[in-house]
Order: structure tokens, then C-alpha cells, then sequence
């Protein structure tokens, strides 16, 4: 055979190689087959259930599982009959290993506890691993430690899933060392996440970017292990609720963190950008993310306020304010909003109070500890904290009531016309100068008062 024919089929045999793809068969209809024609080769049979096959292996699976079953065999290890059976009868040689023989050819993880004292949440990581018949040693040896890389007192692990040690504090030790490093999770994955106590981000990805997501981030989560715990979720269509990062398909992957009620969240990750977010993150620079709709270009005597424009609306020296939060799937919510409209027409023609409503299924507070719907809360004029109104009975009247009670400016919305005067400004600013000038003095003469009792 002459060397360029031999050429020819080479290439013809890596193409084929390359382009061979998983074949599917069954009972398809025609919306079905182009969905799966991206994945793989479709052909259409009276199949009772589809069949997939590849290189010698078919296997029957149910029709909703056809396109994972199709990645699941793509992505599968390929192994000769006689390797494998040579590995499971080396394995059946081994399987009377010790603990300790096992631990040393990197088979089992294993927890090293250097202390010499054990507080009680120390203690509870000790009784996690035991409970889990994880082997554990205990050592008080400084210079064992020092030999380790590990900060005495502290902890050396080795989680042999992972195939990954750890050199991390007592405290939550046992979450931080299980937790998987970068995988799809699980129930136990999301649990050792959460017994860790580190900052969680949680990686939501759509069809097959799981592979290639893994394989590009799991540098940055190994280095990081011991500081930041990753968690991979499917996002699914319909089913899975990203409105409070307002993320959406075309969006994925796309990582979400919630810390303390703050949001951040960055959208189609890669690499480069999750390095800079991380960067950012742990420097102190990252601004949380604030859920927010357009700001009106009009206002009625109800004002509808935005994420974007809550702090500026509740913040006011020269006004009482009077705002529901509330939310668009709240029916009590719903049912309160004629009252506080009626409530804001009284406001029409009075400049000393407000009265805003906002949807918190749209826009978020994250300064402001909202536990229930409605929360209705009144923020006094020149005041820093709000008063919440905490009554069973919500009418036109007790809300009248409440801002007059609670408010700095005394006003009476049963009245009209209370508009806010220069003089009344002025008269307000002395007011509160003298207040604070009465404090002052105050506070002199308790200093002089305990002095002289020292004195004496």
C-alpha cells in the first residue's frame, strides 16, 4: 500500500473515531427526534422504550431519561472485559487490608486532631467523624504539627473521595474536610456545605455544561477549599426559582451567594471572570446585589417605591414615612392596598408625610430585617430607627393614629392642609439643638458628679 493511501485512511479512520457518536432508537415523535439530534444519532422504531447504544452496549431506558442517560454514556470510563476482571480479583486480594494499610495506599479518609483541650463545638467534630466510622487520631505533639504545615491547634484530614488533605482549624473541621470540592450535590454534600460554616457558592449550570464547568473551576475550588466551599445545582426550566438573583437560562452558568440577607451573584461564569469575583469578594469590593424594577417615571399619591430608591424614600428629615412591604404573592398584601391608598390620598396636600408602598417579590431591602408580609413600618422624621406597626387591626384610622403617635412632626392626617413651613423647619432645628444642648449638659455635670465622688 502506497504511503498516500496509507494517509487517507488514517484521517478516514480518526474521523470516524471522532465524529462516532451514541445512537438512540425508539418511538420518537418528530419534536422529540430534533431535540435529540444535538446529542446523538436518532432513529425512529416501534421500540416499547428507547434503547441507546454504543460500541457493543445498549441499554433500555425510560423516554424522559433518554438525553441524560445519552450524556451518562458519553461521559462513562471504557474498559476491556479482561482488565476488569483482573482489577476486581486484585481487589478481592486486598480487601483484608487494614484500616491503617488502607489509609496509607491513600484509600480511606482519615482525621488527625492536634489539641490539648477539646471545647464542646470542638468536641462535636470529634463526635461527626466517629459517628460516621470515620478513623480519627489525637495528638497534643506541637512539633508533629509544625511538621504538617498545620496551625496548632488544628486539624489534619485527608478525604480520599477527593483525594484531597486539608490543614484547617477544630472549629467545623469535620464539614469543611467532607464537603465535596467542586460536584454536582447531593443532600449529604449540601449538609457537609452548611456544617463547614465557610462562605457556600452555589454554581447553577443547564444541559451538559457540568463536565466542562468542572474541568475549568476545579483549580480555583481546590485552591481554595479551606476558605470557600462550591456547590454545582442543574438548573431546570420551570422548576428551578433564581427571580431573587433575577438570573435566567441564557444566564448559565451562573453562581449565587447569600450572606447575612446580602446578595451577589455573577452570570455566565468562566474561569477568568470567577477569579476576579473571588479577588473582589475577599478584598471587600463587591457590591451586593440589589433586586430593583424601573423607577417610575410618574408617582400617585401612593408612592411605588424600588430597590433602587428605598433608602433615599425612607431617609428623610423633613417627612414622617409611612411604607408597607410587601410582596405581589402575599393575598393580605392585597387586600391592605386600597386602605393604604386611601390612606396616601390624606397626604395629597400635607408636606410633612409620605407613603410609599414596595413589592419585595421585585425589589429587595437588604438593610432592613423583614420577617413577615405585610410589614408595615413608620421611619420618623430626623430618626434612624423605624417603629413597627405591630397591630392586629390595620383601618385608615389606626394607621392615622400610629404616624401621629410615632412620628417627630405631630401630624394629624385627619386634618388637612399641614403643610411643612420655613418656620416650622426652623422651629424644628432649634428644637433639636436645644435638645442636644440639654443633653450636653447633662452629660458635664454626671462627669463632675463622679469626679467629686472619687475625690472624696
Amino acid at each position: 500500500m502506497n504511503p498516500c493511501m496509507m494517509r487517507k485512511m488514517l484521517v478516514l479512520a480518526f474521523i470516524s473515531l471522532v465524529m462516532a457518536r451514541v445512537a438512540v432508537r425508539g418511538d420518537f415523535s418528530d419534536e422529540e427526534m430534533n431535540s435529540l439530534r444535538d446529542t446523538a444519532d436518532v432513529k425512529r422504531t416501534n421500540d416499547e422504550k428507547p434503547v441507546i447504544e454504543d460500541k457493543g452496549l445498549a441499554i433500555q431506558v425510560e423516554k424522559e431519561d433518554v438525553l441524560e442517560m445519552t450524556e451518562c454514556f458519553k461521559a462513562r470510563l471504557e474498559i476491556s472485559n479482561a482488565k476488569l476482571t483482573k482489577i476486581a480479583a486484585d481487589l478481592e486480594k486486598k480487601k483484608d487490608e487494614s484500616t491503617i494499610e488502607q489509609i496509607e495506599a491513600g484509600k480511606k479518609t482519615f482525621f488527625v486532631f492536634f489539641a490539648d483541650q477539646i471545647t464542646n463545638e470542638q468536641k462535636q467534630q470529634i463526635m461527626k467523624v466517629m459517628e460516621d466510622d470515620i478513623p480519627y487520631f489525637m495528638s497534643n505533639d506541637k512539633k508533629l504539627a509544625k511538621s504538617l504545615n498545620v496551625t496548632y491547634p488544628g486539624v489534619y484530614a485527608y478525604n480520599a473521595t477527593e483525594n484531597m488533605s486539608y490543614r484547617t482549624k477544630l472549629d467545623h473541621s469535620f464539614g469543611t474536610v467532607m464537603a465535596p470540592v467542586l460536584s454536582v450535590l447531593t443532600s449529604e454534600g449540601i449538609r457537609h456545605i452548611d456544617e463547614s460554616k465557610l462562605p457556600a457558592f452555589y454554581i447553577f449550570y443547564t444541559g451538559s455544561q457540568d463536565k466542562q464547568l468542572k474541568d475549568e473551576l476545579k483549580s480555583i475550588a481546590t485552591d481554595l477549599r479551606d476558605k470557600y466551599k462550591f456547590g454545582m445545582l442543574k438548573y431546570i426550566p420551570g422548576r428551578t426559582d433564581l427571580n431573587h438573583f433575577k438570573v435566567n437560562e441564557e444566564q448559565m452558568p451562573a453562581l449565587v451567594h447569600l450572606v447575612e440577607g446580602k446578595k451577589h451573584r455573577l452570570v455566565n461564569v468562566t474561569k477568568d471572570n470567577l477569579t476576579q469575583f473571588l479577588s473582589d469578594y475577599e478584598k471587600g469590593l463587591l457590591m451586593p446585589f440589589v433586586r430593583s424594577e424601573p423607577v417610575p417615571q410618574e408617582q400617585k399619591d401612593l408612592i411605588k417605591v424600588v430597590g433602587t430608591t428605598h433608602n433615599d424614600f425612607v431617609r428623610d428629615e423633613k417627612r414622617d414615612v409611612f411604607i408597607v412591604y410587601g410582596s405581589e404573592t402575599c393575598p393580605h398584601c392585597i387586600s391592605l392596598l386600597p386602605t393604604i391608598e386611601k390612606l396616601a390620598e390624606r397626604t395629597r396636600d400635607n408636606s410633612k408625610v409620605k407613603v410609599g408602598y414596595i413589592n419585595l417579590y421585585e425589589n429587595d431591602v437588604p438593610d432592613v430585617n423583614i420577617k413577615a408580609f405585610p410589614t408595615i413600618m413608620l421611619y420618623a422624621a430626623g430618626k434612624d430607627e423605624p417603629v413597627e406597626y405591630k397591630e392586629f387591626s390595620r383601618t385608615e384610622e389606626d394607621f392615622t393614629n400610629f404616624i401621629k403617635t410615632n412620628g417627630s412632626l405631630n401630624v394629624d392626617l385627619t386634618k388637612t392642609g399641614q403643610n411643612v413651613s420655613e418656620k416650622d423647619l426652623k422651629d424644628e432645628a432649634e428644637k433639636k439643638e436645644l435638645e442636644k444642648k440639654i443633653e450636653d449638659v447633662k452629660s458635664e455635670i454626671k462627669e463632675k458628679v463622679e469626679a467629686v465622688k472619687q475625690e472624696l
